[in-house]
């Protein structure tokens, strides 16, 4: 899962250029859904914190509402929703499978990229455009992030390679 998700820690070139989708009932519909998403997310991001979090099902809820983001981003073909939505599925992975969002500013990262998305789908909702860029958040997660999520990579592959039998 992960090593299909690390190519979000990426600059790519929609991240700074801007973005423009065709208005649609539809479109708006699932922009609204977007940000009622987001709001949510927010609401319950001081909760992963929380030593009972995992326990209590709350990282399994950041992991399947950044599938959500990331999905739809694809669905409406919006470049930025779509990488936001793929980087919070890397950060929302990573942290179930270190079972903390205290290591590597996670959730300091994860509440970041939140509030960004929710500002490019607040402009694309009211304009249908968005002239935001969202490389200041993909480089940031770069940053803390490339090195623990490489090592967890290798630490399942090295664990695949372990079940094969030669």
């Amino acid at each position: 899962m992960l090593e299909s998700l690390k190519s979000a820690l990426n600059e790519w070139p929609s991240d700074t250029s801007q973005e423009t989708l065709s208005p649609s009932p539809e479109l708006e519909a699932i922009v609204r859904a977007l940000i009622a998403k987001t709001e949510s997310i927010l609401g319950y991001i001081p909760e992963l914190d929380n030593s009972n979090a995992d326990y209590e099902g709350l990282y399994d809820t950041a992991y399947s509402d950044s599938h959500y983001i990331s999905g739809f981003g694809r669905i409406i073909d919006s470049k930025k929703i779509a990488h936001l939505g793929m980087l919070s599925e890397l950060i929302t992975e990573g942290a179930r499978q270190l079972q903390t969002y205290s290591n590597h500013s996670m959730l300091y990262l994860f509440g970041l990229l939140i509030r960004k998305l929710q500002s490019v789908l607040e402009d694309l909702s009211s304009n249908k455009t968005t002239n935001i860029d969202i490389s200041d958040i993909v480089n940031e997660a770069a940053i803390y992030l490339a090195e623990p999520i490489s090592g967890l990579i290798q630490k399942f592959q090295q664990k695949r390679k372990n079940r094969i039998p030669n």
